[in-house]
């Protein structure tokens, strides 16, 4: 809470700042009232400081008095956090628009004419996102759930961006999801675990967060070896569920980046897939959606393999239809990983039009307004500003009149990012599934 604590230090010295004699400030100095300027944030403070003892009628603007910062690079003029950037999905947040600077007109004598409202231009706050001109929420359609009876099977999917993070900060969050909605399997995305030691470490803590209330439980890792901090995959299977075989990978080719995991039972096959993201410049949209060997082809002809009923789930990182996108018609949205032309047809191409069943859609044909992913940076959460990236995909020939509910849990992301995803459908000893 370095922030936080600056903020505190300021409150209480700018009191006695005045008695200071304008003195030069450094990181050893003691203020009057005893309060040193915290080491961690010296710039931060010194910012602050300035902004507090400025002259209220210098006319000069408050930036003046802030420390000098280096010229934005035209790649910057798109805000978006580390998490949006290292995503691609930059597109919650407007770019802004620069030009050259106009040379000074001479002032005129006359008054100028006042500015009606309607004649205002659109407001585009560079840290917040686009602000429209009544700042309204996007409505969401407010959707019943199915509650899930004994003979329920419920999968789940969640991206959880860091799951040492969400185990170490957010368990309760763990916790009462697995109270509340009782999964079956549950895959997690992006777990950022680069090695087995760290995978150890979260099974036991996973361990102790879900056991008491699912019962005992199996947990399958693929975490990704390419690069640190990156990617990776598991999956928590209640032990209730049944036996099962686990794969790593895509047909059993090599997976360095940890994205896909295959629970095989005896009468169904859920497939964990965090599919590649085209990136920010989009890098990776050929890899993902040119030729026949490109991702989305492999990923899709791999789960019409099975010659049981299938489910793939995870974060597709494409937003299939124009609802699900908030945005859907600004001239960037092309440009943007996740929603480009490309990725789009791609899905189609691959998924909807051989048959599989996005069974949101297929169950909620009329909603709006119901997203899984939110730009945190932009704080798009409260205004519900967000893209539809996650899903449960039903592969050809899988028993679609079982499915009882297809659900998106925003709650479980208060302040943005992704949130789970899942579906529930009958499936027991009594009723196993069979392959339409």
């Amino acid at each position: 809470m370095p922030r936080l604590l600056t903020r505190v230090a300021l409150c209480r010295a700018c009191r006695s700042f005045e008695n200071c004699g304008g003195g030069m400030v450094s990181a050893s100095t003691s203020l009057p009232c005893g309060i040193r300027p915290p080491s961690y944030d010296f710039e931060a403070f010194l910012s602050c400081l300035c902004l507090l003892k400025m002259n209220p009628g210098s006319g000069r603007p408050y930036t003046s008095f802030l420390m000098p910062s280096r010229k934005r690079s035209r790649s910057e003029e798109m805000v978006a956090s580390p998490q949006d950037k290292e995503n691609g999905n930059g597109q919650n947040v407007e770019p802004v628009k620069t030009s050259k600077p106009k040379k000074r007109a001479k002032a005129s004598r006359k008054s100028a004419p006042e500015t009606k409202k309607n004649d205002l231009p659109k407001v585009v706050n560079v840290a917040y996102g686009e602000v429209n001109k009544n700042g309204e929420k996007v409505p969401m359609t407010d959707l019943e759930r199915h509650k899930k009876g004994k003979e329920d099977f419920t999968a789940i999917a969640w991206n959880v961006g860091s799951l040492r993070s969400l185990l170490n900060h957010k368990v309760h969050e763990l916790v009462e999801l697995c109270k509340k909605e009782q999964p079956d399997v549950i895959g997690f995305m992006e777990i950022k675990l680069s090695n087995e030691d760290m995978c150890e470490e979260c099974d036991n803590l996973l361990r102790e967060a879900v056991e008491d209330i699912l019962g005992p439980v199996e947990i399958v890792w693929n975490h990704c070896t390419a690069k640190k901090g990156y990617s990776g995959t598991a999956f928590v299977v209640r032990k209730s569920a049944g036996k099962f075989e686990s794969k790593l990978g895509i047909n059993g080719h090599d997976d360095p980046e940890g994205r896909t995991i295959t629970l095989e039972f005896d009468d169904m096959v859920v497939v964990l897939c965090y599919v590649p993201n085209s990136g920010q410049d989009l890098n990776r949209l050929g890899y993902r959606t040119a030729g026949k060997d490109c991702f989305d082809a492999k990923l899709a002809k791999y789960c019409e393999s099975f010659d049981k009923p299938t489910l793939l789930l995870g974060d597709l990182n494409v937003a299939d239809r124009d609802v699900d996108i908030w945005n859907v018609d600004k001239p960037h949205i092309p440009k943007s990983a996740g929603t480009t032309n490309e990725e789009r047809e791609s899905f189609r191409e691959h998924y909807t039009s051989k048959g599989f069943i996005d069974t949101f859609a297929n169950m909620h044909p009329e909603a709006t307004g119901c997203f899984s992913y939110w730009s945190v940076r932009a704080r798009n959460k409260p205004k519900n500003r967000g893209l539809r990236l996650d899903y449960v995909m039903a592969a050809p020939g899988f028993p679609t009149d079982r499915i009882k509910d297809a659900f998106i849990l925003e709650d479980f992301a208060p302040h943005g990012d992704h949130c789970p995803v899942g579906v529930t459908f009958k499936r027991s000893k009594k009723h196993p599934l069979k392959r339409h």
